[in-house]
């Protein structure tokens, strides 16, 4: 593409959304105690902005009667992406395995004491779900993760859960 032409919505998208990445990604690591979901609404921000600046040459490359199948594939992409995230976002917390996970947390003393009290749980667009069921029952896989606000820091942890025929979820392993 030759041609690059960004349109105003597509520098702000890209803009923030960069400037919101590179802040998560600092914050998490100095640790500055601000705003740390910054990392995930950077790259949903960015992935937005991508879009928007796709569309746009798609829009001009038209224009100039040129094929555009490829921005296309990249647009459906993005799009896709966006929506996985807003369905986990959406979803997850309304599952058996979030709940479970949640539960954990809450009482894991050894992350309370790392911590301090915990005064927020916070689900960040990460993770897989996989559930299946049959006559016998209903089995599943589950990684989620958290962003775990305490009193005294800040941490991101990842849990992994499974749940076998007939029993609950249980977790089976933690990332901190």
């Amino acid at each position: 593409m030759n041609n690059i032409k960004f349109n105003l919505w597509s520098k702000i998208l890209l803009i923030t959304g960069t400037l919101l990445l590179v802040y998560g990604i600092i914050a998490t690591n100095i640790p500055i105690y601000i705003f740390w979901e910054s990392e995930s609404l950077g790259w949903a921000v960015l992935f937005i902005g991508l879009a928007v600046f796709l569309n746009y040459n798609r829009i001009i490359r038209k224009k100039d009667g040129k094929k555009s199948v490829l921005i296309i594939i990249g647009i459906v992409i993005l799009i896709f992406i966006l929506f996985i995230q807003f369905i986990l976002i959406v979803i997850f917390p309304f599952t058996d395995a979030y709940s479970a996970a949640n539960k954990h947390i809450r009482n894991d003393s050894l992350l309370t004491k790392e911590i301090g009290i915990i005064k927020d749980i916070q689900l960040l667009p990460s993770g897989n779900f996989q559930k299946t069921s049959n006559l016998e029952g209903v089995q599943g896989t589950a990684t989620i993760k958290f962003l775990i606000k305490g009193e005294i820091t800040y941490k991101i942890i990842k849990i992994h859960l499974s749940k076998e025929i007939n029993t609950d979820w249980l977790v089976n392993e933690i990332n901190y």
